[in-house]
């Protein structure tokens, strides 16, 4: 296996790294310290364009694979952990499944948006009872047409309500 990067791949680690020096160390200690994430901070990883890189590119995406996407995830991990969690929700933990188990319709309707940042992909697996693993409480049930999901989650990323 070749696992030698191309130009573009280097040159976006790149730009993760002056931007992580530039912006986001000037930033980490105080947010780290007050826990919180600005909007201002989100929208410059938007349009820093950290989403999308790992969603295929017939969804919207740059179809990075996975040894290309860390490249840059390892630059973001050298300041505020939030940042990183968020970057690596937007590029792997939501939309692989949907690929796999969701309709065509469904698809085309999130990826696309989720690739751009105008949606966003939320984590939240850890329990305060249990941990992430098949100890896990949390259950959905059917109510008609929607599922109601009941149960203790915390350690959820920070994301904004968005509309769908």
């Amino acid at each position: 296996m070749d696992f030698t990067l191309s130009e573009q791949i280097l040159k976006h680690k790149q730009e993760a790294r002056e931007w992580v020096e530039r912006v986001l160390n000037p930033l980490s200690e105080p947010l780290e310290r007050e826990e919180r994430m600005p909007a201002e901070l989100v929208e410059a990883l938007r349009k820093g364009r950290f989403f999308g890189l790992t969603i295929p590119k017939e969804y919207g995406g740059q179809g990075w694979a996975a040894v290309e996407w860390f490249t840059v995830l390892e630059e973001l991990a050298k300041a505020y952990a939030t940042v990183r969690l968020i970057a690596h929700t937007m590029n792997g933990l939501f939309w692989r499944p949907l690929l796999a188990f969701g309709t065509e319709e469904q698809r085309k309707k999130y990826l696309p948006r989720l690739a751009t940042g105008e949606i966003w992909a939320a984590n939240s697996l850890t329990e305060p009872e249990a941990g992430t693993g098949k100890d896990i409480n949390s259950k959905a049930s059917r109510e008609g047409d929607h599922y109601l999901i009941n149960g203790h989650k915390w350690l959820i990323t920070l994301f904004p309500v968005t509309r769908n």
